[in-house]
């Protein structure tokens, strides 16, 4: 876990471990590692997740993030468009 002083308290984004950091009320979220596949293959992938927390732990040293269980790990599908821009569009009624 962490020490309450050393807990991130702003959302942050660690561009060069490609993760970001939410802080969550009493928790944090990180989470990282979009990946683009043609697959319907929705195992978790170990070696990504590995990534993430070693990256947590390069970042803040004091937070000490371990590999969570398989089932605590939260993963999905986000939509995006090929270019990875966002669609804005205006509604009219």
């Amino acid at each position: 876990m962490f020490d309450e002083k050393e807990k991130p308290i702003i959302p942050s984004i660690l561009c060069e471990g490609k993760v970001a950091v939410t802080p969550m009320d009493k928790a944090i979220r990180y989470g990282g590692t979009m990946e683009i596949t043609h697959t319907k293959d929705t195992r978790i992938n170990t070696n990504r997740l590995q990534g993430i927390v070693n990256s947590v732990n390069e970042f803040y040293p004091n937070v000490k993030v371990g590999l969570p269980k398989t089932e605590d790990v939260w993963y999905g599908f986000r939509p995006c468009t090929p270019s990875g821009m966002p669609i804005i569009v205006e509604i009219r009624k």
